[in-house]
């Protein structure tokens, strides 16, 4: 049974009794072209091993199933594990794991030495896996994410249009916008489209993450006035002081936090804190 298709879906809730629940951004996928786009950007082989974050009623599950060596579904919702650990009962490479993901995802990515990430993302916890996966002890190769789609282009986003989850993703590692997801290829329909984004994990000093997002948040505070002024009134530096450092980084004075690039920041971080 192809598991990414409305009837599917429809039938699965039906046989269950179970109604989506909008608190925990429950809209399944019922496109199997979308659900092999998403897999595909994983470049999944088949010594893989990939945690899913959010099996929901198994659509993306059965297709990791057939490419991949091993597959960790993760599912908070106890009624939605009933019905995985029921479809994939038979299959020995699903792993089903009814707990919350952001709990979880330390404890099991800490087992695996190398492994890759997938899963169709509600808004709520998008920037805190983001930032739990890249700033991971042991990240994963690859992340593969469908998120809201004003979200996705936050995360992917460029000079001048950053923000603070467009550096935490940024800073360590390298993000690409895949492809727009109309919101008609779900049950029910969510109120906006989504998108595929892709996150790459590089090496970083995370002991220089503190200084780095005390100063960003401290300029993004307030993102409509020059950064000169946000650095030097909220970090207890002189305005020429800070001056001078912005010079250094090649930085304008006159610039906003978003118009700045994340080798920038880190250069700022390095040279106000140090």
């Amino acid at each position: 049974m192809e598991l990414a298709s409305r009837i599917s879906v429809q039938r699965l809730l039906k046989q269950y009794g179970i109604k989506p629940r909008k608190a925990l951004g429950q809209n399944f996928l019922v496109s199997a072209v979308t659900r092999n786009k998403l897999v595909g950007a994983a470049y999944i082989k088949e010594n893989d091993t990939v945690i899913e974050i959010g099996a929901g009623l198994g659509a993306v599950t059965q297709e990791l199933a057939r490419r991949a060596k091993k597959v960790v579904a993760i599912e908070r919702d106890e009624n939605l594990c009933v019905i995985l650990e029921n479809l994939f009962k038979n299959t020995p490479n699903v792993e089903i794991v009814c707990e919350d993901a952001l709990k979880q995802l330390p404890v099991i990515s800490n087992q695996l030495p190398v492994y890759k990430v997938i899963g169709n993302i509600p808004y709520k916890i998008t920037g805190p896996l983001v930032r739990t996966l890249v700033d991971s002890t042991q990240p994963p190769q690859k992340i593969v994410f469908m998120v809201q789609k004003e979200v996705g282009e936050r995360i992917c986003a460029k000079p001048p249009h950053m923000s603070l989850l467009a550096l935490a993703a940024q800073h360590a590692a390298r993000t690409s916008y895949i492809y727009t997801v109309g919101r008609r290829n779900f049950y029910p329909h969510p109120a906006v489209d989504s998108a595929i984004i892709a996150i790459t994990p590089k090496k970083h000093d995370q002991n220089q993450d503190e200084g780095l997002f005390m100063v960003a948040k401290t300029a993004f505070r307030s993102p409509r006035k020059q950064i000169l002024g946000a650095l030097s009134r909220n970090l207890g530096k002189s305005r020429m002081e800070v001056e001078k450092i912005l010079s250094l980084c090649k930085i304008s004075s006159s610039s906003r936090p978003q118009e700045l690039s994340v080798e920038q920041w880190h250069c700022l971080a390095e040279k106000l804190i140090r």
